[in-house]
């Protein structure tokens, strides 16, 4: 799909939104494609599967952190400490309450204290120390390699995320390809 789309288009490439964003600008064609980690309804749009990640809980590179990783601390220990989510419309936010309700954690016991609107604002205020966050594995592996943030796998819920390339079903040619 997205080899043929090539093809027949001239792409516009915008990183850092949130997932709805991404859709509505792929909708209003602002954006001829996009990467997203959710799907929708729409039956103008097609979404195809490029990638899986799994979510992790993202903790600052600490003798804190250290210590509860070394010992096994449970998920829903650490998810008490003070925690930033992704904006409303992320693909992340979404699957993080997934998660946190298949624990079966209250939303309301967490003790949220912000939102970042981009996964690198996100990772910015953790290595700082603001708090913790659930992010996807991968946006995290160099972070993890390289001693500057901690990631905790999460044994008690299949988190498996997936990310899908998103275009509009029915694309016309531009006028610059006529």
């Amino acid at each position: 799909l997205h080899k043929e789309y090539r093809r027949q288009r001239q792409m516009c490439i915008r990183d850092r939104s949130d997932s709805l964003t991404t859709i509505d600008g792929v909708i209003n064609g602002s954006i001829n494609i996009g990467i997203v980690g959710m799907t929708t309804m729409d039956k103008e749009l097609t979404f195809e599967k490029v990638l899986s990640d799994k979510l992790v809980v993202v903790t600052p590179y600490n003798d804190y952190y250290n210590a509860l990783k070394k010992n096994n601390v449970k998920i829903s220990s650490i998810l008490k400490e003070p925690i930033i989510f992704r904006e409303q419309g992320s693909g992340t936010l979404k699957e993080s309450m997934k998660m946190i309700d298949a624990l079966g954690i209250s939303k309301n016991s967490l003790n949220l204290i912000g939102t970042a609107n981009s996964t690198e604002t996100l990772k910015q205020c953790i290595r700082n120390g603001m708090g913790i966050s659930i992010m996807s594995k991968l946006s995290v592996e160099e972070e993890v390699a390289n001693n500057q943030l901690i990631s905790f796998k999460i044994d008690d819920f299949e988190s498996v995320r997936h990310f899908y390339l998103v275009c509009l079903l029915y694309t016309s040619p531009s006028p610059r390809d006529s």
